[in-house]
């Protein structure tokens, strides 16, 4: 990837961002993972190097905004509004308190564990910065210019003309799709940790359906508990996440449809970890450095 297109990059960050620092601190960041990429995922750093100036000026800008401590805390949280207008759009009535107080808490937990997935690693860091870069435009993919004009009044009583149905499944399908990608990667990294030690032998031979009811039930290696502690944490999330956005009495082949994506992408996850040598194995290993001393002015 070219020096000066980083550079550049670097010297517009620091702009944007009001940051007291020098340019070069960002440049040696944004070096450093392009050369890390290329070194232990050379197909990823080739799939970043041929895409558009644009899309990976806003995939490294999103790295460094969760390399950097400030600005990571002060990242807006979207998920309890998304699911809000996706649960309002397509239901057509006032949200209750009990459901309200439902969606915050699962939109409350995903906007942590998306952030805990970020702090595996710099490789788990750079792939999530990848998913959270597509997820902030599930509002423009969906045709919703602006939610301005998405007023409610108390727990989100409708108060004007809101959402599309075609506009809320959209949402939703988007939002589900950033989960699932999301909850695919933790599940890869604990994967990842179990193959350092021998608990992935259990998993080798198990088929979809069959590695999500292990997870949910059972941890294989002592030493990989807090990562067995997200996945598990996250499908217990996703699936009470699914009961309240889609009815049972019309849409249980499409809530299906989700959960057997969710299967595929973990299925995969566990398929690359197999197949994983020693040298990629260690992409896993190397812990995100997050700053203190990215400050505005």
């Amino acid at each position: 990837m070219d020096v000066n297109f980083l550079k550049n990059i670097s010297e517009a960050y620091i702009i944007d961002n009001e940051l007291e620092i020098s340019p070069d601190k960002i440049f040696e960041e944004m070096y450093d993972i392009v050369t890390f990429l290329r070194e232990y995922d050379n197909e990823l750093y080739e799939s970043l190097y041929n895409s558009t100036k644009l899309n990976q000026q806003q995939v490294l800008k999103t790295y460094i905004d969760f390399s950097d401590e400030a600005i990571y805390e002060g990242m807006i949280s979207t998920g309890v509004s998304i699911l809000t207008m996706i649960v309002a759009a397509l239901f057509k009535s006032s949200i209750l308190r009990t459901v309200f107080k439902g969606l915050s808490k699962v939109g409350e937990y995903f906007e942590k564990f998306g952030n805990s997935v970020a702090k595996f690693g710099k490789y788990s860091q750079l792939r999530y910065s990848t998913i959270y870069k597509n997820y902030s435009t599930c509002y423009a993919r969906c045709g919703i210019k602006t939610t301005k004009d998405i007023k409610f009044t108390s727990y989100f009583n409708i108060k004007d003309k809101i959402l599309s149905g075609e506009q809320g499944r959209c949402l939703r399908n988007c939002y589900l799709d950033y989960l699932i990608e999301t909850i695919a990667l933790g599940m890869e990294n604990y994967f990842a940790c179990l193959k350092r030690t021998t608990g992935l032998e259990s998993l080798k031979n198990s088929d979809a359906d069959d590695i999500l009811k292990l997870v949910s039930k059972t941890n294989l290696a002592a030493s990989c508990e807090s990562f067995y502690l997200h996945a598990k944490e996250a499908l217990d999330n996703f699936y009470s996440l699914l009961d309240m956005i889609y009815d049972p009495h019309v849409e249980a082949d499409k809530r299906l449809e989700k959960i057997n994506s969710l299967r595929s992408k973990v299925y995969n996850a566990r398929q690359t970890i197999i197949r994983a040598d020693q040298k990629q194995i260690q992409r896993y290993d190397s812990k995100p450095q997050f700053n203190t001393s990215f400050r505005r002015n």
